[in-house]
């Protein structure tokens, strides 16, 4: 997310979405979390790119799930069950957002979000 410009914000969205899509396609919409209702590794594994998405939308719009249809409930199921602020210090979405959310392509204070396909009102759509 520390890109400088629109073409390298671009391409290393594209590179975290693929990621992403890949997870979706393995998600269940019967299972709370990944292929079961028990949190595991798998999640657990997953916990530090979900909670930096989260804080990426909560922080400035941008969704980095948008169009997927899973990720999202599997994230917030994740998110709810573990205390995340435990595993990190307490000015930890502070310093990321100075650093990655601060005089970067996506925290300049562009329009992301208008040149984007993804509305609220469309959720089909991907981001980027």
């Amino acid at each position: 997310m520390s890109s400088k410009d629109e073409a390298t914000f671009n391409q290393r969205v594209e590179n975290l979405r693929k990621a992403f899509i890949k997870v979706e396609a393995q998600l269940s919409h019967t299972t709370q979390f990944f292929k079961s209702d028990a949190l595991t590794n798998v999640d657990i594994a997953w916990l530090p790119l979900l909670h930096l998405a989260d804080i990426v939308k909560s922080r400035t719009g941008y969704d980095l799930f948008c169009g997927l249809a899973k990720v999202p409930a599997w994230q917030q199921a994740v998110l709810a069950s573990l205390d995340v602020h435990a595993t990190v210090s307490d000015d930890f979405e502070q310093k990321f957002t100075n650093y990655y959310l601060t005089q970067t392509y996506l925290g300049c204070g562009e329009d992301i979000l208008a040149k984007s396909d993804c509305t609220q009102a469309s959720q089909t759509s991907c981001c980027g």
